[in-house]
């Protein structure tokens, strides 16, 4: 049986995860703006087509794939740059993945209060992920230092290509 405690609206929500999850829904947003840009400006050469490009080929693919998708684009394009930011890629993965984690799992607290635990389908199995608080604040500053240098690409490759 379900009842109104099933669902994190209807429960007093913990200050923590309302924070946490807005915050990384929230880089999220912007981490898709910049991948969708820099995917454009590696595969369309004349800014005019970018619209275009963007509602073919970009509208409905998932935030995990559009990095796939960058990370081919910037080896083909540049493999220097490629390996210059391959770091930044490894660890906007592991924001991707924390991103689906809050939009898409029902979040409780571990007994110490210190760890959510993230409750989610994968592969047709209910799976569950502990993740300590702490950990999940200190990595937004990096995230948010892996968005700047998705930024310093971006404006390098638009320079390069004399784009905009």
């Amino acid at each position: 049986m379900i009842t109104a405690a099933d669902f994190t609206f209807s429960t007093e929500m913990n200050e923590k995860e309302i924070e946490l999850r807005g915050r990384y829904l929230s880089i999220a947003c912007d981490l898709d703006y910049i991948l969708t840009e820099l995917i454009c400006i590696c595969f369309i050469d004349k800014h005019i087509y970018r619209k275009t490009f963007k509602i073919l080929m970009l509208e409905r693919i998932l935030m995990g794939r559009k990095l796939s998708i960058l990370e081919k684009a910037l080896h083909d394009y540049n493999e220097e740059y490629f390996n210059k930011y391959k770091r930044t890629f490894n660890s906007i993965k592991i924001l991707v993945e924390n991103r689906n984690l809050f939009a898409h799992s029902t979040i409780t607290s571990g007994e110490d209060k210190n760890t959510f635990i993230f409750e989610y389908i994968k592969d047709s199995e209910i799976k569950t992920k502990s993740l300590k608080i702490d950990t999940l604040f200190k990595q937004l500053g990096g995230y948010e230092t892996d968005i700047f240098e998705l930024v310093e690409l971006f404006n390098l490759l638009i320079s390069e290509k004399n784009y905009l």
